[in-house]
C-alpha cells in the first residue's frame, strides 16, 4: 500500500495488488537460448510446485486423490452409434497394455487429470503403423516445443507443436545440465491421421482447454493456491513453536552493582524463580547499576500454537469447494440420517456430471481414436460405486420418511400425520409387529401428565 502526504494528514493512493497464479507461458521469454522447449511458468516448474502443493496440503491431496478415483472409476467400455458394447474394442485395448493393467493405467491417468495439468501418453507403432502398444507418461516432466508453421488436411496453413519434451526431474536438471540422467529427452508428438508421419513412438498430450494457452492447462482449482499455503502454514507454525518453546511471559527489568559474576548469579536466581516447565517464562535484562527496585512487566500472549487453527480449518473449506469434491464425502454428517439421502444423491450426481464426465472424456476420446475401430462410436468409463448396493437401501430406509417414499412415487401424504413423519424403518417394524402399536400406545398411557407448573403430579 502506498501513501502520500498532504495538509490534512495521510492518504492512499494505491493497494499492493494480488499477484496473479496463472503461469506465464511465453516463447523465448523466460528460457535460456540453448533450451528449445516452452517453459511452464516462469522458473519452468509450475508442474513442480502443483505437485508440492498436494504433498505438504491435506485437503488438496484427498481432493485429488478422490477425484481421480472418480476418474478411474469401475473399467472401460466401448459402444456403438446406437448403444450397442462393442466387445472387440475391449480386447484391442487390453492388447494394447503390455506392461501394466487396465485399472494401473487408468488410475495413472486419472490421477494426472486431477492435478489438472492434461494426460500424457506414448503410442507406439509398428513397422507397418499400426499401433500396437500404449504407455502412460508422467504428466508433470512433460514440456512442449514451440508452435511450428505446418498445413492442414485441406492444405491450409496452421501452426502446431512438433516436438515435446520429457524429463524425470526438471529442478535437477536446470540446477546441473550436465547430468545425464536427467537431460530432457526429445520425442516427436502424436498426430491423428493416415497421411501424417508414423513414428515408432511418439508422445500424445491432451490438457482442458482454455483461452489463450496454447500450449499447457491451467488448473482449474488454481485459485484455492493461496488457502492451500495458508493450510501448510498453520500447521508448521504450531510445530516450529512447540519445538523451539513459548515466548517470555513477563519482562523483568533491574539495577545491580557488581561484577559480571554477580551479574549471572543475579539473572540465575531470578529464571530459578520463574521458570516454567514449558521453557522460560522471563526476559530479564539489566538496566546498569542503580539501587532502583526492579519492575516486571506482564506480556499478553498471542501467539501460541492452537490459535491458528480455526484459520487452517476454513483454508481447507476453500480448497474443498474451489476444487469441487464436496465436502460430504469427507466429513461426518453432524446432523442425523433423516431426509440426508436426497442431499447426498443430488450432490454426488452433479460431482458426477460436472466435473468428473469431463475429464473422463480427456481418456475415452483419445482411445477411441487410438483404436481406429469403424464400428466404434463412444467409449465410457463404468461409474465408481462407492456405496454398497445392500448397505445404499438401508440407508435410504433409514433416512427416509414415509411421506417422503410416497412424494417419490406420486402419492398423496398419509391420512395419519404420526405416520407420515415416520421413518421408513420404524414403519416397517410396526407393520411386522402387530402389537407394536398397541404396546406404543400403552407406554405412552402410562407416562406421567406433565402439570402446566412443569412437573408432574404427586401420585
Amino acid at each position: 500500500m502506498a501513501t502520500a502526504k498532504s495538509t490534512k494528514g495521510s492518504r492512499f493512493v494505491a493497494f499492493y495488488p494480488q499477484p496473479g497464479l496463472t503461469p506465464k507461458v511465453e516463447e523465448e521469454q523466460f528460457q535460456p537460448p540453448d533450451e528449445k522447449h516452452v517453459w511452464y511458468g516462469k522458473n519452468n516448474l509450475f508442474p513442480e510446485y502443483i505437485r508440492t502443493r498436494a504433498d505438504n496440503c491435506g485437503p488438496l491431496e484427498r481432493c485429488m486423490s478422490m477425484l481421480a478415483q472418480f476418474i478411474a472409476g469401475e473399467g472401460i467400455k466401448f459402444y456403438t452409434k446406437s448403444g450397442e458394447e462393442v466387445e472387440g474394442a475391449q480386447a484391442a485395448f487390453q492388447a494394447l497394455l503390455r506392461n501394466t493393467t487396465e485399472e494401473e493405467f487408468l488410475w495413472r491417468t486419472a490421477y494426472d487429470l486431477a492435478h489438472g495439468l492434461g494426460l500424457a501418453w506414448i503410442p507406439r507403432r509398428s513397422a507397418s503403423g499400426d499401433i500396437v502398444r500404449l504407455d502412460h507418461l508422467d504428466v508433470v516432466g512433460y514440456r512442449s516445443g514451440p508452435m511450428e508453421e505446418d498445413t492442414d488436411a485441406d492444405g491450409l496453413p496452421t501452426k502446431r507443436v512438433k516436438v515435446a519434451y520429457w524429463s524425470s526431474d526438471w529442478a535437477a536438471h536446470q540446477a546441473n545440465k550436465t547430468d545425464e540422467r536427467f537431460k530432457p529427452v526429445m520425442m516427436p508428438t502424436f498426430q491423428y491421421g493416415d497421411d501424417v508421419a508414423k513414428y515408432p513412438a511418439s508422445l500424445l498430450y491432451d490438457r482442458i482447454y482454455k483461452p489463450r494457452q496454447p500450449y499447457y492447462s491451467v488448473p482449474w482449482f488454481l485459485p484455492c493456491m493461496p488457502a492451500a499455503e495458508t493450510w501448510e502454514q498453520v500447521d508448521e507454525y504450531n510445530r516450529t513453536q512447540l519445538a523451539t518453546g513459548f515466548t517470555p511471559a513477563i519482562v523483568a527489568g533491574f539495577r545491580l552493582d557488581g561484577t559480571e559474576s554477580d551479574m549471572d548469579r543475579q539473572l540465575e536466581k531470578l529464571e530459578e524463580a520463574y521458570q516454567g516447565a514449558q521453557g522460560s517464562a522471563m526476559f530479564p535484562f539489566p538496566l546498569g547499576p542503580g539501587e532502583q527496585e526492579p519492575f516486571f512487566k506482564e506480556l499478553k500472549r498471542g501467539n501460541h500454537a492452537g490459535e491458528l487453527d480455526e484459520m487452517r480449518t476454513g483454508a481447507a473449506d476453500v480448497v474443498c469447494d474451489v476444487y469441487g469434491v464436496p465436502s460430504i464425502l469427507f466429513r461426518d454428517r453432524t446432523e442425523g440420517l433423516t431426509s440426508q439421502s436426497n442431499t447426498i444423491g443430488q450432490r454426488l450426481q452433479q460431482f458426477e456430471r460436472t466435473l468428473v464426465r469431463p475429464m473422463q472424456k480427456l481418456i475415452t476420446r483419445n482411445l477411441v481414436k487410438l483404436l481406429a475401430i469403424p464400428e466404434v462410436w463412444e467409449a465410457k468409463i463404468e461409474p465408481l460405486q462407492i456405496f454398497d448396493p445392500v448397505q445404499s437401501e438401508a440407508v435410504l430406509v433409514a433416512s427416509t420418511t414415509v411421506d417422503e417414499a410416497r412424494d417419490q412415487a406420486g402419492k398423496d401424504p398419509h391420512e395419519d400425520p404420526k405416520v407420515g413423519a415416520m421413518l421408513l424403518a420404524q414403519a416397517q417394524k410396526l407393520a411386522s409387529d402387530p402389537e407394536a402399536e398397541a404396546k406404543l400406545a400403552m407406554e405412552k398411557a402410562k407416562a406421567p401428565v406433565v402439570a402446566p407448573g412443569g412437573k408432574a403430579p404427586a401420585k
